[in-house]
Formats: C-alpha cells, sequence, structure tokens
C-alpha cells in the first residue's frame, strides 16, 4: 500500500482539467462551503466569483450572493469568513469579500421529498473522461457529484 496522499493532490489535477484553473478555484470552495463558511453562512450565501490575482496572492476578492434580508449580519461576519477562506486555501488568497444582494439560486424551489436526491445533470464529456482517471470509487463520486452541482447552478443561471 502506498503512502498517503493529501485529498487536494488527487481532486486538484482532476478539477482543474475538467473544469479549468478559476472553475477549480471556485469549485473547490463550493464543495467546501458548509465547511468553510459554517452552516448558517452557508445557509445564508453562496460563492459567486473568486478572483486571485498574481502568483503571491493576496490582493483576491470574493464574490458571496447573499440575500438582501442577510446582508448585514453576513456582513458583520466578513472578518472571521475571509480568515476562515484563506485557512481553506492554505494562503493569503482572499483579501476582500465582496456582498451582493441577489435572490439565491434554489430559495425558491420547494423542497425534495425526503429521502429523493435532487434530479442530476448530465456531466459534460470532459468530465466524465477526467473522472475516468480517478481510481478512488468515493472520490470520483464525490468528483461527479460537485460536476452536477456545477453544471446545475450554470444551468440556474442561464435561466
Amino acid at each position: 500500500m502506498g503512502r498517503p496522499r493529501a485529498l487536494t493532490a488527487v481532486v486538484q489535477p482532476v478539477t482543474r482539467a475538467a473544469l479549468g484553473r478559476k472553475r477549480s478555484v471556485l469549485g473547490s470552495l463550493i464543495a467546501a462551503w458548509p465547511t468553510v463558511a459554517g452552516e448558517d453562512i452557508a445557509r445564508r450565501t453562496v460563492p459567486d466569483k473568486v478572483t486571485l490575482s498574481g502568483a503571491g496572492g493576496g490582493q483576491g476578492v470574493l464574490v458571496l450572493r447573499v440575500a438582501s434580508a442577510d446582508a448585514l449580519s453576513i456582513e458583520y461576519a466578513v472578518p472571521e469568513l475571509r480568515e476562515r477562506i484563506n485557512a481553506h486555501y492554505g494562503y493569503q488568497a482572499v483579501s476582500r469579500i465582496k456582498l451582493v444582494q441577489s435572490a439565491l439560486p434554489g430559495r425558491l424551489q420547494p423542497p425534495a421529498a425526503a429521502g429523493q436526491p435532487p434530479a442530476p445533470v448530465a456531466l459534460e464529456p470532459s468530465l466524465v473522461a477526467a473522472l475516468a482517471t480517478v481510481a478512488d470509487d468515493d472520490l470520483r463520486q464525490s468528483l461527479a457529484a460537485l460536476g452536477q452541482a456545477i453544471s446545475a447552478r450554470e444551468a440556474m443561471e442561464d435561466r
């Protein structure tokens, strides 16, 4: 049995190949958002865009969607949230969080029936090909779910 590897060592090459660098940065944050932001903030916000600057970082901006009713309380949480995001990336990646007040995707849809997952979104062929190279079944399923979540989000924004 080989030496254990960090999950990011396996996930980043696959997501970067399938989604491109910009989307893999946002994708990793979306996938970990409830853990990074905490359940309460994650329920009331959606990471919309991450702009990282230069190789050294430190000047990145996270655009965060928030419902108008929650904007003030989220604004108070921004300093701690910025620290948590930078800890997630492992370096000072985000120096500013820009709040954009808008309706959050999925808020107006009725909740799925208990025990029934949402309808799956078809995966792009490039993602399917990239996932075929992942040997670990659990990791492959998690990456597929991430790809579906991103595709569903993009489809919702196109409406």
